[in-house]
């Protein structure tokens, strides 16, 4: 028993002493455990005094199998950052990673190593995550040159036993200069290899197919159904893409793209229309080369319109540039007859690129029956500087045969320019052109549209302007051509040259002090002119007449004028007008007693001087009237009426006198009688008034604006204007003269009667009853209407009443009435089908002006039209229907009846 009794005393005594070396042994035992990863010991734990020495070894064995199972759970963790591989990371892509290290839906995860460890091999593992030696001293080579970076809408799964990484839903790669979209995308690391397609989806109940989009570099991004790309080669293998050249789409069933960017395509298409699922026409291309942005070379291909082949003619082969900027080119003709011409090519030329900044068009015309034509038009353009258009239009005109009495041949010619400045190109001066001069005979025989026809006056302006910054100076000067195609003759201003001197206060103070002193008001301005003026026949323009009868001369005007403010209402200020003529020749007149008339003589050159001046005094104020509602619920809210009055006194003495020497007497007839003349009438600038001057002046402008309540606006009010202006005067009455001193009285009205629709009545007033000009009125209105419907309407109506005195031994006066209608409007049919229509109606002639019809319909990538001219001297019709696209141009259909052969 004492045997028994030391044995389990010394049993109780081994254990505990075991236990206590099994707590020291666990720091230890957790350096080799699975995952590789140093943990900190455990501390040490002190029994309780009243647990006995079992219940604690059961205790520690419980803790130990916890911490093991933990650290087996971050062992079977995927690996960090810092714990990833070169290649590994190499091949992740920055995006929102849902799967990527999850279990497969097709295989499970294993690492690139086949031979790897799995399950609980914790030495194994451990060794393997310590030994780091070989990747601290021995970087491995990326297997791509960039990083792929991409985003996507759905999931990310990245199988890492195949190396490759698969994108769901709105996925976007971009390596380098290359941009992938898709649905779908399928990236196999190890082949350097992506693979794309869409996915079936529905849109508003209608099932689709989306399609992936791929770009590389600066050129179209491409369209397709399926795309097998090579990182590494830059090569890809496309089915199904449609991409955009220029104007026009390139269709290809099987693609091959090269890694220079050009496309190899078979069985392709090549169109203008943007549906390219369908497209309602193009150009079946057997096989094509295209070279992005430089041009495409195709081998046999033949046209198909509404999936219809036409094989002829058949195109051996084909080449369209794509280059978006303008090149040397062949100009395609048109063909055409004309019954008193024949039958033509016109149109035939050759474009030229003249540099970055001007290009040329040279056309030319024929005619079977002897007439011919020849054009040139260049634009010519630098950004920030200027830009115009020049153009120039001659023709040969033969009709009928010599000795026939309907036999015509004229030369005609047109020239053209438009020339506009920058304005950033040189502050303080602008220079601009606008010419159209052509001869008379151009628009009736050479005309190739109703318009030009039409044009019976045409005018030319070549002007340049310069101001001096900081100074009062500046000077502009221009040349101008008015032109009647109908009487053929010319008004020639040729230069005209203007200088002023803007107001300034030479009496004002540098430094003013106190109150602005009443000589400081007053200013000053000049005006200076030059003006040379020709009216001439085409056919004597250059004669030794005109330049005999030419006007020129130079005009100097000084203003002198001041404005003061009286009883705080009234404005009032006087004016002085010196105004002094340059002319350098006059024209004295005799009476020829043989031949009973009166005689001019030959010019007299010379300088000569002619001065006059006048004075007057002004005031006017500023009268409003109002009315506001009581109440706020009213639909008008508020009236108010504005009265400008105007009340002037001018006085001009009588330059008519023989001091002066401007007016001169002749005798007019045999019974001695006498009549004034002045030797410088006709002169540009004319010659100052006759007759002594002292006349009061008035003037009534007058405004009415209505305010009434609107839900339409924010601020609950609407400001209605019920008249614009309605104005008379001004109306002066001549104190001095003998009879007849109150002058005619102007009036007009301007009004709004709602939006896009306004009335402009004038009206002139003489109340002697003499009627030259008498009465003249005009009325007119325009109107445009646009309430979202598919129509438009426009008038004009204008009447001309004039009364002259006459001895018609009735009524003692002639009356003449005028009045034309002017209608033009478009209407749409049909969703895609408009008329154009234009016209009117001349009431005094009784008869309708010339007048055009135009139908046009919309076939979506192609347009036809039909213009028809139905009575006339211009009656004529056209029927044309083509491509819109301009690369297409020529692909049309033209059929016409010349508005020519009923002018002969």
């Amino acid at each position: 028993m004492i045997f028994f009794g030391i044995l389990d005393r010394l049993k109780a005594k081994y254990i505990f002493s075991g236990a206590l070396l099994l707590l020291f042994l666990l720091p230890v035992l957790g350096m080799a455990l699975p995952g590789g990863v140093q943990h900190p010991a455990t501390p040490e734990r002190q029994t309780p005094p009243d647990s006995t020495p079992t219940q604690a070894v059961q205790k520690s064995r419980r803790e130990t199998r916890r911490e093991i199972r933990r650290l087996q759970r971050e062992a079977d963790r995927p690996p960090t950052a810092e714990t990833r591989t070169e290649e590994e990371q190499d091949s992740l892509f920055d995006t929102r990673i849902d799967s990527i290290f999850g279990a497969p839906p097709l295989s499970p995860i294993a690492p690139a190593d086949s031979t790897a460890p799995t399950g609980n091999d914790s030495l194994l593992r451990d060794s393997l995550r310590q030994d780091t030696t070989q990747r601290d001293t021995t970087r491995k080579k990326s297997f791509l040159d960039d990083i792929i970076s991409g985003k996507n809408q759905d999931s990310l799964y990245y199988d890492v036993r195949n190396r490759t990484v698969y994108i769901y839903n709105q996925g976007d790669i971009n390596y380098q200069n290359m941009n992938l979209k898709g649905d779908f995308m399928r990236v196999n690391m190890d082949e350097k290899i992506i693979y794309a397609h869409g996915k079936r989806d529905t849109i508003d109940g209608k099932p689709t197919v989306t399609n992936p989009t791929f770009t590389e570099g600066a050129a179209n991004p491409y369209t397709m159904d399926t795309i097998t790309y090579n990182i590494g080669s830059k090569k890809a293998k496309i089915k199904g893409v449609a991409t955009q050249e220029g104007d026009g789409w390139l269709i290809g069933n099987n693609v091959k793209k090269m890694d220079d960017n050009t496309i190899h395509i078979q069985d392709g298409k090549y169109t203008t229309c943007d549906q390219t699922d369908h497209p309602h026409f193009y150009l079946a291309m057997t096989k094509a080369k295209v070279i992005p942005g430089k041009k495409v070379v195709t081998g046999p291909a033949y046209l198909v319109l509404e999936d219809v082949p036409i094989y002829f003619p058949l195109l051996p082969e084909g080449f369209f540039p794509l280059s978006s900027g303008p090149k040397s080119g062949l100009l395609m003709p048109t063909f055409g007859e004309e019954s008193t011409k024949g039958f033509y090519i016109r149109d035939l030329g050759y474009y030229f690129t003249l540099g970055e900044h001007m290009d040329l068009a040279i056309r030319g015309g024929i005619y079977t029956l002897g007439s011919w034509e020849a054009s040139a038009v260049s634009n010519y353009m630098k950004r920030y500087k200027y830009r115009g258009t020049l153009n120039f239009n001659y023709s040969n005109v033969r009709v009928g045969d010599k000795g026939e009495p309907d036999f015509l041949q004229q030369n005609n010619f047109q020239l053209y320019w438009q020339h506009t400045q920058d304005p950033k190109a040189n502050p303080g001066s602008t220079f601009s052109a606008s010419v159209d001069f052509r001869t008379s005979g151009y628009n009736r025989y050479s005309a190739t549209s109703l318009d030009e026809a039409l044009q019976t006056q045409t005018s030319s302006t070549i002007s340049y302007s310069k101001s001096w910054l900081g100074t009062p100076f500046s000077l502009s000067a221009n040349m101008s051509v008015s032109q009647n195609s109908q009487s053929g003759t010319l008004s020639i201003a040729l230069p005209n040259v203007v200088f002023n001197v803007s107001t300034f206060y030479p009496f004002k103070r540098k430094e003013a002090m106190g109150k602005q002193r009443w000589y400081e008001k007053i200013s000053l301005r000049y005006t200076g002119k030059f003006n040379n003026k020709a009216n001439a026949k085409e056919s004597e323009i250059f004669t030794k007449e005109t330049l005999q009868n030419m006007q020129y001369g130079f005009e100097h005007s000084i203003p002198i004028s001041a404005t003061y403010n009286i009883f705080n209402y009234i404005n009032f200020g006087p004016t002085i007008n010196y105004t002094e003529k340059w002319y350098f020749k006059k024209q004295e007149q005799v009476w020829n007693p043989v031949l009973n008339r009166i005689d001019k003589l030959d010019p007299e050159y010379g300088f000569y001087r002619l001065y006059n001046y006048n004075f007057s005094l002004q005031a006017s104020t500023i009268i409003y009237g109002r009315y506001e509602a009581k109440k706020k619920t009213r639909k008008i809210q508020a009236i108010r009426h504005t009265i400008t009055p105007t009340v002037s006194f001018s006085y001009a003495p009588d330059f008519s006198k023989q001091k002066y020497g401007y007016v001169k007497t002749v005798q007019s007839d045999t019974l001695g009688n006498f009549k004034t003349y002045s030797p410088f009438e006709g002169s540009i600038f004319g010659v100052p008034s006759s007759g002594q001057s002292m006349a009061i002046n008035a003037s009534l402008s007058q405004t009415l604006e209505m305010k009434v309540l609107s839900k339409r606006d924010t601020s609950g009010m609407k400001k209605i204007k019920l008249i614009d202006e309605l104005r008379i005067g001004q109306v002066s009455y001549n104190f001095l003269a003998d009879s007849m001193g109150l002058s005619n009285i102007p009036i007009s009205l301007r009004t709004t009667v709602f939006q896009n629709f306004g009335i402009n009545i004038n009206a002139t007033l003489d109340p002697y009853g003499q009627m030259n000009p008498a009465l003249r009125r005009q009325y007119m209105t325009q109107a445009y209407y646009d309430f979202s419907l598919p129509w438009n309407l426009g008038f004009n109506y204008t009447i001309s009443y004039s009364a002259s005195p006459t001895n018609n031994g009735t009524t003692g006066y002639q009356k003449n009435i005028t009045q034309t209608l002017g209608i033009n409007g478009s209407v749409t049919i049909l969703p895609k089908m408009g008329v154009t229509i234009q016209g009117g109606y001349d009431f005094q002639a009784k008869e309708l002006t010339p007048a055009s019809i135009t139908i046009t319909r919309d076939l979506h990538c192609w347009q036809m039209s039909f213009a028809w001219v139905p009575f006339g001297h211009y009656q004529s019709w056209s029927f044309n229907i083509g491509v819109k696209a301009a690369s297409l141009a020529d692909l049309k259909y033209d059929k016409s009846q010349s508005m020519f052969d009923n002018l002969y």
